[in-house]
């Protein structure tokens, strides 16, 4: 099999989102039949697997170890796991990203942040971290849930200054929310400091339509 730019895009891609499925694959080559087609191929040749099946229906791809060689990329090992609409929905940010035109440097999903406040040794996962024009923590919500908590990291992570050894300023916290209204009224009751925080609606996220070239 003979790998285009299309098939080398959609790899290098994957190999910063984690999962794909089906549709947003589809989206991505601008021809739902033509994107089955390379799927197939990229499949029998080894570079991607199917890791999980949505209730539609829709496969989940994910990159295999040789596509991880053939992208001269540090191979980390994926599997099924409860969190995959989640990570679905981390895709679509990116691409909503590269849909507006923003240059990634740097993305990553569910990287552990680590620092010390007040005697304690604290840990929190942002679900995406993010460079473009300048850093970005994102919060991909749900649920409305434990956003108490998260607030409580955030500033921690602020005060303790040891944000300062990986970024100049403290990124701006955007929220990615199936119910902005909610969510916002939770983070004014609980912070205690003025963070920059950005809301997004996750419908106009999903609804991206960002698409491969065809050269």
């Amino acid at each position: 099999m003979e790998l285009t730019n299309r098939d080398l895009q959609l790899l290098n891609d994957l190999y910063f989102v984690k999962y794909l499925n089906s549709r947003r694959i589809g989206s991505l080559f601008g021809y739902y039949k033509s994107a089955l087609r390379r799927l197939k191929g990229l499949k029998d040749e080894g570079y991607i697997k199917v890791v999980d099946f949505l209730a539609n229906g829709e496969q989940v791809f994910c990159l295999t170890k040789r596509g991880f060689n053939l992208l001269n990329k540090n191979y980390y090992y994926l599997s099924k796991n409860d969190k995959i609409i989640h990570n679905l929905l981390c895709g679509d940010f990116y691409f909503w990203l590269k849909g507006r035109g923003h240059n990634i440097e740097y993305f990553s999903i569910d990287e552990q942040v680590s620092y010390r406040y007040k005697g304690k040794n604290i840990k929190f996962r942002p679900d995406i971290i993010v460079k473009t024009d300048r850093w970005y923590l994102v919060e991909v919500d749900l649920c409305n849930k434990r956003f108490e908590e998260k607030v409580k990291k955030w500033e921690g992570y602020y005060e303790s200054s040891i944000f300062k050894t990986r970024f100049e300023l403290f990124p701006p916290i955007i929220i990615v929310s199936n119910n902005i209204d909610k969510v916002r009224a939770i983070i004014n009751k609980y912070r205690q400091i003025d963070l920059n925080y950005a809301y997004i609606d996750i419908e106009y996220v999903k609804n991206n339509q960002y698409t491969y070239s065809k050269t």
